[in-house]
């Protein structure tokens, strides 16, 4: 990947520095946990009501990280081979490096906005065009401010596409994406009532979004939204109005399947897919809408990507396995970006488990695919994953560029007729692969069987919960979770994972040997007995617990 210069980058944005004028970088770091090559990393201190990223400086500086950008002044002296920016706000400096970044790729971009379906629609967008182009996308769900800038940094100049997806919740937020993204081609999926409480009505919320277009030299959009895009190329879709570009003649769907008719042009084509709900036949036909624009509606192979359309889950799913493991699946979403992110998300899950990752060969286009796979297998051993299989023809073929303990094998029916359980013994174990290697089959394998009753517990609401609580107290107050009990039911690793990834200041449990259970799971965050014994008193020395 490119270095940039953070002094260059400084005096193009006329920003303040200070520091070694030397120092280059190549990844955006916001949050210290993650394991990343520091020496090529520039972290962004972000402050807010129950964080600050500055306490965080010195332990990156030691772990290698040499460019800063900040917004408070610190003792810059202590950290001599570093380059800092001092700006107002880290935020606001993240958009603007990313900007640079983005003029930096002349291919096209498309921007998807919308109340629902942004991710979808990207999605299945990479699914049926990367037969044929090298695309780049945002991760998951990166559509906010601090994510779109972080998608727009990961765009490879290589890539014949970008699809970049863009979220608000407020007005004005629309006008700092759209100078980020820049978009040639827009994307309106549809406008519902998410996000509403702050906006006066729909119509409001609709305007607010169409300033990502404004740039923009073609939008595709539903028909009912016509006259409220101004001076653009439109392309049109409908269920209900012939005057619309793409015309829903008819819809049949049966229990597994929905076979869509449409008429462009005055001709007729027909998509089936494998949904058959109206938003996936929705989400389905804006993307037809835009092979009209590509030129790809008459490209048999592309169409009949439409059959094999994925299903789209918006957080990685994590699974109980076999031998006291754990299972992340990301079997149907294969890209080096999206690989980051899942090796991340393993890294936080883990513990004091053994990773393993499981991946096919990412299909995607590539000019130099042994440069392809070296990155690959940089990234993997920059993570520090323990145990590595590799699935595909590719993956074989470059094997010797892999360092980590690694099997390789050219099918998902080969590794499963030598599949060893006892290699996973207390592992946490990463699935990523392309849908064509079904690894479906290897999940089946590896879960752990057990009856259909289950409790499903929402960490994104927890997190929400207790960032609320934190904002009813004063910045140095502590706060001690509970999770005696096996967390009340919601199971006490993960949720005492979970807490110690966000930084919760002690756990309480009931009786010494949770707190043993905890620490041999990996849990380094302090930990009260609330009913201690005095015969436990040398195990609690041994394990660090506090009575």
């Amino acid at each position: 990947m490119k270095l940039f210069n953070l002094k260059n980058i400084a005096e193009k944005l006329k920003f303040d520095f200070i520091g070694n004028p030397d120092n280059e970088f190549s990844k955006l770091l916001i949050d210290s946990r993650k394991i990343v090559p520091y020496h090529l990393s520039l972290f962004f201190a972000f402050e807010g009501k129950q964080h600050d990223g500055h306490i965080f400086i010195e332990e990156l500086y030691t772990k290698g990280v040499r460019c800063f950008v900040v917004s408070r002044n610190i003792d810059y002296n202590i950290f001599p081979e570093a380059s800092f920016i001092k700006v107002e706000s880290t935020l606001e400096a993240l958009q603007k490096i990313a900007s640079l970044k983005r003029k930096d790729f002349t291919n096209p971009v498309i921007a998807i906005t919308g109340s629902n379906g942004k991710t979808i629609v990207k999605e299945w967008l990479y699914h049926i065009l990367s037969v044929k182009k090298n695309i780049s996308r945002s991760p998951k769900s990166y559509n906010s401010q601090l994510g779109v800038p972080l998608s727009i940094w990961i765009i490879n100049n290589q890539s014949d596409l970008a699809i970049i997806e863009a979220g608000i919740s407020k007005p004005g937020e629309m006008d700092r994406l759209e100078k980020i993204i820049n978009p040639d081609i827009g994307i309106l999926t549809n406008i519902g009532s998410a996000h509403q409480s702050n906006f006066k009505d729909k119509n409001e919320k609709l305007l607010e979004k169409l300033n990502l277009f404004k740039n923009c030299n073609t939008v595709i959009s539903n028909h009912e939204y016509l006259d409220s895009i101004k001076n653009k190329r439109i392309i049109t879709w409908s269920f209900d109005n012939h005057d619309a570009d793409i015309y829903c003649i008819e819809n049949i769907v049966n229990d597994y399947k929905s076979i869509i008719k449409l008429k462009f042009l005055n001709k007729e084509y027909e998509l089936k897919i494998p949904f058959t709900d109206f938003g996936s036949i929705s989400n389905a036909i804006i993307c037809f809408s835009y092979l009209t624009l590509s030129g790809d509606i008459d490209n048999k192979e592309v169409i009949s990507r439409f059959e094999s359309l994925p299903g789209v889950q918006m957080r990685l799913e994590t699974l109980d396995a076999i031998n006291n493991s754990i299972l992340i699946n990301d079997s149907y979403n294969s890209d080096i970006n999206s690989l980051e992110i899942a090796l991340d998300y393993l890294i936080q899950k883990k513990g004091n488990k053994r990773t393993f990752l499981i991946m096919s060969d990412i299909l995607q286009n590539s000019s130099d695919s042994k440069k392809f796979y070296s990155e690959i297998a940089n990234l993997i051993k920059d993570k520090q994953i323990d145990s590595f299989i590799g699935i595909g023809k590719n993956l074989v073929k470059y094997k010797n560029l892999f360092k980590t303990k690694a099997d390789f094998y050219l099918s998902t029916k080969d590794y499963i007729d030598n599949l060893k359980y006892k290699d996973f013994i207390s592992c946490a174990i990463l699935l990523k692969g392309a849908r064509e290697f079904k690894f479906e089959e290897i999940s089946k394998r590896l879960q752990f069987k057990t009856h259909e009753s289950y409790l499903e517990t929402d960490m994104n609401l927890m997190r929400e919960n207790l960032l609320y609580f934190k904002s009813l107290l004063k910045p140095k107050t502590k706060i001690m979770a509970i999770v005696k009990a096996f967390s009340y039911g919601s199971g006490y690793r993960e949720i005492a994972a979970f807490l110690q990834h966000n930084r919760i200041d002690y756990l309480a449990v009931a009786y010494t040997d949770e707190g043993v259970e905890l620490r041999n799971d990996g849990i380094k965050t302090p930990i009260m007995v609330m009913n201690p014994s005095a015969r436990d008193f040398n195990k609690m020395l041994e394990f660090k617990l506090e009575p």
